[in-house]
């Protein structure tokens, strides 16, 4: 009815995304489902995402005079950060329910310093060290073929179990490293400078974890399918630390046989 009075009334408002990829190339797009479409195929070479969202609009409410209202949310998103620059108004906005999306999708965002990064070391070492008890406690246990092993580990009760822990710490370090060392390429901290070693006389350096912190983890580019290695390593290490009790016992039987077959 051209006699009907309009209560909302559309001003050029737009949707752009432009998107920088790590082959120096770009694409923009004002369409959200093509935009989409680039976006849940090639999640992995994304850079950086610039996203602005205009709305402007003319409201009349009765006998009221017409409102002009303009809004926009801008965000730009790189693998540390969003930053988001909003102009809302009270006018029953059009955009609030879209700011408040992103704004709740990033408070409800995981930590990103867990324990998965605070302790990665010993993360590392414990799997590795689990897998490695198996070659250690072989390997210990052919030392029986020399009479003079035999006769060392007889003496004392702690040798066998010494040698045995060793062996498991040195190969464990390099089966850990070999497992999760890649898994851990896109979540550990940045290196900073630490100082000079006199005594290696080489420079020290150490994890950024101030700088680490201030930063989010945005999954794109180098970031793509963090959460998934990180559920892979807190499942391995889950797994692999519940061989720690039966080891130990494995070792004190093994080591007990050591000393009774040194003193045959």
């Amino acid at each position: 009815n051209r006699y009907r009075e309009w209560t909302f009334e559309d001003s050029n408002s737009d949707l752009k995304f432009e998107v920088d990829f790590y082959d120096n190339t770009q694409i923009s797009f004002d369409n959200y489902d093509n935009f989409m479409s680039v976006f849940n195929n090639r999640l992995q070479e994304i850079k950086r995402i610039w996203v602005y969202f205009r709305l402007n609009y003319s409201v009349k409410k009765e006998e009221e005079e017409s409102k002009f209202i303009m809004e926009h949310i801008n965000m730009i998103i790189t693998e540390g950060k969003i930053d988001i620059d909003v102009s809302l108004t009270s006018e029953g906005s059009k955009d609030q329910n879209i700011y408040e999306l992103i704004k709740n999708y990033i408070l409800q965002a995981p930590e990103k310093y867990d324990f998965i990064v605070k302790k990665r070391t010993s993360i590392m070492n414990r799997v590795g060290s689990s897998i490695a008890f198996i070659p250690a406690i072989i390997v210990c246990l052919l030392t029986f073929i020399v009479a003079d092993m035999r006769e060392t580990y007889s003496q004392t009760y702690v040798l066998f179990p010494v040698i045995l822990t060793l062996i498991t710490f040195l190969l464990g370090g390099v089966i850990g490293s070999a497992m999760l060392g890649s898994y851990y390429d896109t979540l550990k901290p940045e290196k900073k400078y630490a100082g000079w070693d006199n005594f290696s006389d080489k420079s020290v350096y150490t994890d950024d974890v101030d700088s680490y912190k201030e930063t989010s983890e945005i999954e794109i580019g180098a970031n793509y399918k963090n959460t998934e290695k990180r559920e892979h390593i807190k499942n391995t290490y889950r797994k692999y630390k519940s061989w720690l009790i039966p080891e130990i016992v494995i070792g004190v039987i093994f080591s007990i046989i050591a000393i009774f077959i040194g003193k045959i």
